[in-house]
């Protein structure tokens, strides 16, 4: 919104004297910056909007640089079975990938940055400082931080979800069993 009652005006003035210090005229310039200022507003707005959005996640949002976690939301504290962001910032983000997957991790993270390019959406495994393992989907997009090169990682924790699609193809595979041993015939018949 432009609000043209409110100007925002820097002043750049100084006073010229003669020999004696007796002041002769002030001098200066000045320039309207409420445009520049209503930009600026704009941007920290827009900012604490970005880091609302980021904080309320239902999503784990992770930063690492350099190889380091240096950001993390609060669902991914929960995630990751933590009581606080201070006992994971600083770790390496490879360590809580299950080591079967590290390499794999290792090539998507850095092809991802060299080619500023957005990781698409991948099942892996972490292993908690727990101990304990979770299934995740995780994608990546590259950004700066702190004017060097890292990584936003989104983490959604998909265990339950897994453990529910392995009980119902054990239990399809359970029907299939028992229909195929019965010593009669089934069949299904659609309605028309």
């Amino acid at each position: 919104r432009k609000d043209r009652s409110l100007h925002w005006i820097s002043m750049n003035a100084q006073v010229v004297k003669d020999l004696t210090g007796k002041t002769l005229y002030h001098e200066g310039t000045m320039q309207d910056i409420t445009e520049w200022k209503m930009a600026e507003q704009a941007l920290l707005e827009s900012e604490e909007r970005y880091r609302q959005m980021v904080e309320n996640s239902p999503d784990a949002v992770v930063i690492h640089c350099e190889g380091r976690i240096v950001y993390i939301n609060q669902t991914g504290v929960k995630v990751l079975g933590v009581t606080g962001p201070e006992q994971i910032i600083g770790s390496s983000v490879i360590d809580f990938v299950h080591p079967d997957m590290r390499i794999s991790v290792g090539k998507r993270i850095m092809e991802s940055m060299q080619n500023n390019r957005v990781a698409l959406t991948m099942e892996e495994q972490f292993i908690l400082p727990s101990g304990r393992c979770i299934d995740v989907e995780v994608t990546g997009q590259p950004l700066k931080y702190e004017g060097k090169p890292a990584m936003q990682v989104v983490i959604r924790d998909i265990t339950n979800r897994k453990r529910i699609e392995s009980a119902l193809a054990q239990r399809e595979k359970q029907q299939a069993l028992i229909m195929n041993s019965l010593p009669v015939i089934f069949y299904k018949v659609n309605p028309v």
